[in-house]
């Protein structure tokens, strides 16, 4: 008994350097932050901060925007590297240099090839728009026009997503088992059958992850609208909640409202989290 009683104490000691950084840079930042959403720039205790917030009309388009790039980018993003990856597991000519190519954005700043897409973006001399113009359609003011600042930063996010999601799939599709598949080849089922029919149910769980920390990661869209406008947009038409909080409390000095806009970005991610080990122990269940 006194020997596990030791044992313990001493795991405890182990853990104890990781305990101290978690709760110096996580969760001290995080009561912190809802402290100072109660409080105002007098210090006062009061919910006014959250009634301004929750009635401001940016915030608003903040959330709505973040809303739909979440809505949009995630499930786009995961069916275009499901498409991507069912090539890359058939044999294809130059696959080498192909997987070199879709994983440089991921390697890569967002700030840096955000650069590069703002120039294919350009009004006048962007690619977008040279191609556009080469089938016959009208100029698109992709950088500023505020009813399609949205649709850039989707497109944009979308191409640097895919590099995570194809690795991820590729290398979970690598590892199923492939009996199954040479005999439904064998019987003269198509490859593209086998793929989705027999390799995808295998992997539903990476597919779950891969969902849900696209979701989370699309909540937090921020670098990417910064490195394509430099703020957030014209007429404010492609801010996000992280842009919201970094206006909040770098632009306006307004570090309570900042506070709010957090504690919502961290109350919808808890409930993704929660979701997410919902969803996973139900398929755990069924399996």
């Amino acid at each position: 008994m006194k020997n596990d009683l030791k044992k313990g104490k001493t795991s405890y000691l182990y853990l104890l350097p990781a305990l101290l950084i978690i709760s110096l840079f996580v969760l001290y930042p995080i009561i912190d932050s809802i402290l100072l959403s109660f409080t105002d720039k007098q210090g006062n205790i009061t919910l006014e901060t959250y009634e301004y917030v929750l009635s401001d009309e940016k915030f608003i388009k903040s959330l709505f925007n973040t809303v739909l790039y979440a809505v949009i980018a995630t499930p786009l993003t995961l069916f275009l590297s499901l498409f991507v990856t069912y090539f890359l597991s058939i044999k294809i000519k130059f696959k080498n240099v192909f997987q070199t190519i879709y994983f440089l954005p991921y390697v890569t700043s967002t700030i840096a090839i955000g650069s590069v897409w703002a120039i294919m973006y350009h009004t006048d001399y962007g690619l977008f728009n040279s191609l556009l113009e080469a089938v016959g359609l009208d100029k698109v003011g992709w950088l500023t026009d505020p009813s399609v600042s949205m649709v850039s930063v989707i497109i944009f996010g979308v191409w640097k997503g895919l590099a995570f999601n194809i690795l991820i799939l590729f290398t979970a599709i690598s590892g199923v088992d492939t009996s199954l598949e040479k005999a439904a080849l064998i019987d003269g089922t198509s490859s593209i059958k086998t793929f989705f029919k027999i390799k995808l149910p295998q992997i539903y769980p990476i597919l779950t992850y891969l969902i849900i920390i696209g979701l989370i990661h699309s909540l937090k869209v921020y670098e990417e609208v910064i490195s394509l406008f430099g703020d957030a947009g014209p007429d404010s038409a492609a801010s996000t909640l992280v842009y919201y909080i970094y206006d909040k409390f770098y632009l306006v000095s307004d570090p309570s409202a900042a506070a709010v806009a957090a504690v919502v970005l961290f109350v919808i991610t808890i409930i993704l989290t929660l979701f997410n080990r919902k969803i996973t122990s139900m398929f755990r269940r069924g399996k």
